[in-house]
């Protein structure tokens, strides 16, 4: 919800430079870059939580692969929908006199 703010707060800079393109930049670094991060944080805290079931039983260690790469592909999604939410909102925004 406070992304969606951005669209808002970001609409007259878009207006002014006649370019989308900021809202692309915004999303990416606060949607994608964060959700990645955390992405990567889980992944390495749940490698680290499951050293002792790996300890007793042999584990491929690409296994996390296929949720990293599902986390990476959420994250990317979710910075794809913030870009076009925060775009259709821009486009909605008329200037006003207060």
């Amino acid at each position: 919800m406070e992304f969606l703010r951005f669209g808002r707060d970001l609409a007259p800079l878009s207006v002014l430079s006649a370019n989308t393109r900021i809202y692309r930049a915004a999303a990416a670094w606060s949607l994608f870059l964060p959700a990645v991060l955390a992405s990567a944080a889980g992944v390495v805290v749940s490698w680290w939580l499951s050293a002792a079931v790996r300890s007793v039983a042999a584990t491929d260690p690409w296994s996390v692969a296929p949720i990293s790469l599902g986390a990476l592909a959420c994250s990317a999604a979710l910075a794809v929908w913030g870009a076009a939410t925060t775009v259709r909102t821009a486009q909605r925004w008329r200037p006003s006199g207060g």
